[in-house]
């Protein structure tokens, strides 16, 4: 998500934290989280995020899918 912030959108990233924390998803899963962005700026903001298990229904070494909210215009 930092990288992602930074990279596509131009805006650097000073820290990202995440709860619950999640290691890992189960099969077909989908966590669900809330995060705080904190940009080098001072700015910041909260965003829903997901992470979801691409691995079901007879799909095997699927990369975890991330998704979440987008940052306010700058």
């Amino acid at each position: 998500m930092k990288s992602h912030l930074t990279d596509v959108d131009r805006r650097p990233v000073t820290s990202v934290s995440c709860t619950p924390h999640v290691h890992g998803t189960t099969r077909g899963d989908t966590a669900h989280l809330r995060c705080s962005v904190v940009f080098d700026d001072g700015t910041s903001y909260t965003a829903d995020a997901q992470i979801k298990n691409q691995n079901s229904g007879g799909r095997h070494n699927m990369p975890d899918l991330y998704s979440w909210d987008s940052p306010p215009p700058k």
